[in-house]
């Protein structure tokens, strides 16, 4: 195998396991940090930016105002009732209270959702620094980069199974309540990352580790 060939498939290994890093317990820290961050918020830490405000106000389809009365940006528009799966107008005023769940949810949506499609990505890469290297020849079979780039493609598998619900990824983020999917219709972009996800698992289908 050619050396430059041979150190951007371990260049590329090394940068899959960055990417994939992330296992339940350091997604559940992610989730802690967003929940603090909105507390702070609360606190008056870090108050919410106009940009922010304007964001959430194009998202809902009302207006907003530099300055809702208590020095932080608001919306101007009676709020939108989404305790059901289709938002609806409600006569109720908007709360500080409501802006922090709503602005919880909207970053966990955007969080989780990146999270996947970063997984995905990271497939293709573990394609070229693993699937390529099976697919040379034979005399090269003893070479340790196929053991350790063989046993990171079944690691990376067990670990994401472990996370992701054979049902699609809005079914296993639900169950587990890491994101309130009745707040969003964000189900067919996550479906779209793990139809993605178990395209690129069954190409890699026959990729043995080795003893």
């Amino acid at each position: 195998m050619p050396k430059q060939e041979k150190r951007q498939g371990v260049h590329n290994l090394r940068k899959v396991r960055r990417i994939a890093g992330l296992t339940q317990e350091k997604l559940a820290k992610i989730v802690g940090i967003a929940q603090g961050t909105a507390k702070d918020a609360e606190n008056g830490i870090k108050p919410y930016s106009h940009e922010l405000v304007k964001k959430i106000a194009n998202r809902l389809g009302c207006g907003y105002v530099r300055d809702s009365g208590n020095g932080l940006p608001g919306l101007s528009a009676t709020r939108i009732d989404t305790s059901t799966r289709i938002p609806r107008p409600s006569d109720e005023p908007y709360t500080h209270q409501w802006f922090l769940e709503w602005n919880e949810r909207y970053m966990r949506r955007l969080m989780y959702s990146n999270i996947f499609k970063r997984y995905t990505a990271c497939l293709q890469e573990i394609m070229e620094a693993a699937g390529d290297l099976d697919a040379k020849d034979t005399e090269d079979s003893n070479n340790p980069q196929f053991h350790t780039s063989d046993a990171f493609v079944h690691a990376l598998f067990d670990n994401l199974d472990d996370l992701v619900d054979s049902d699609g990824l809005a079914e296993a983020f639900s169950k587990r309540k890491l994101l309130n999917l009745e707040n969003f219709s964000i189900e067919e972009e996550l479906d779209e990352s793990h139809a993605r996800y178990k395209a690129l698992k069954s190409e890699l289908g026959t990729l043995k580790p080795r003893d």
